[in-house]
């Protein structure tokens, strides 16, 4: 699957983070608006709306951010953390990818923020996948049994 459209869902104790990422001329992935707050107990049609909203904002071949200070991702505001490694110690991730056709719901392992194996590494063979046209509530079911993957 070529990825044209990417979220990542946060998972902390009380609450989802749903984050549009957006694809830069370099062709890296980075956290974009909107990024939405929801509680554990959202609906599964909640989180996939919000993942929905996510994906359908998403973009690729953004210029490259010359200022980090100024690119327009709320993630860390939302978050109310100060840093991205402060997101990372409390949250575990789970990336949604999208083409024309599918939606591909990737788990992964956090790695912690120091050492070798540093940073979120998807579980490709956990990978669910759904047809882009499903329902919100088929698509946050699926969210939802991705997250279990987690670790």
């Amino acid at each position: 699957m070529e990825v044209e459209k990417l979220a990542a869902v946060f998972v902390r104790g009380d609450d989802f983070l749903v984050a549009t990422n957006w694809q830069t001329e370099a062709g890296f992935w980075v956290s974009a608006d909107p990024v939405t707050l929801l509680p554990r107990s959202a609906s599964d049609s909640q989180l996939g709306a919000a993942v929905r909203l996510a994906l359908d904002s998403s973009r690729r071949g953004v210029p490259n951010p010359s200022d980090w200070s100024e690119f327009p991702s709320s993630l860390l505001r939302v978050a109310n953390v100060r840093s991205w490694n402060a997101l990372q110690r409390a949250a575990a991730l789970c990336q949604v990818e999208a083409d024309d056709a599918e939606i591909r719901v990737l788990p992964s392992v956090n790695g912690g923020t120091r050492g070798d194996n540093r940073g979120y590494h998807s579980l490709d063979e956990l990978a669910v996948v759904v047809p882009v046209h499903s329902s919100d509530e088929e698509l946050g079911a699926v969210v939802q049994s991705a997250i279990g993957h987690c670790r």
